[in-house]
């Protein structure tokens, strides 16, 4: 990033999820992780609309976040199923997850397809470039 812009994207700039483009989309954010989580853990919350945030700390980094609770079943439950990706679930949607389980840590395009396992970094930047999914963007800096 120079002078505040962001440069052209590439498969090492790190993307996340910028919640701020749920609510300018007036997307139901919430909806999208309960459809996230595993068949059990949809059950259990399946009045998602009465979730509470709620301290969550980052396993690699030890980053305290104020998560959905329901979000927090997605990497301490969900993710580390075998289903939670498989090589029919679409990218754009195992992007979303890998994501959701991570935190929201910023990934690239590498990291990404390091965790995913399909697909390759210069589609997975395609993807992510060609248009906003899931309000995945590139992390602006400065």
């Amino acid at each position: 990033m120079t002078g505040g812009r962001l440069l052209r994207p590439d498969i090492h700039t790190e993307f996340h999820i910028d919640l701020g483009w749920w609510e300018r989309m007036s997307r139901d954010f919430r909806l999208y992780l309960h459809d996230a989580l595993c068949p059990e853990c949809r059950e259990a919350y399946e009045d998602y609309k009465e979730a509470q945030k709620v301290d969550w700390v980052a396993p690699d980094t030890a980053e305290v976040m104020r998560l959905d609770e329901i979000w927090i079943r997605i990497p301490s439950c969900c993710s580390q199923k075998t289903d939670y990706v498989t090589t029919i679930t679409p990218l754009t949607a195992a992007i979303f997850r890998t994501l959701l389980a991570s935190g929201n840590r910023p990934l690239s395009p590498v990291e990404l397809h390091e965790r995913i396992g399909k697909s390759n970094p210069r589609t997975i930047l395609r993807i992510l470039v060609s248009r906003i999914h899931y309000g995945i963007v590139p992390v602006t800096r400065g």
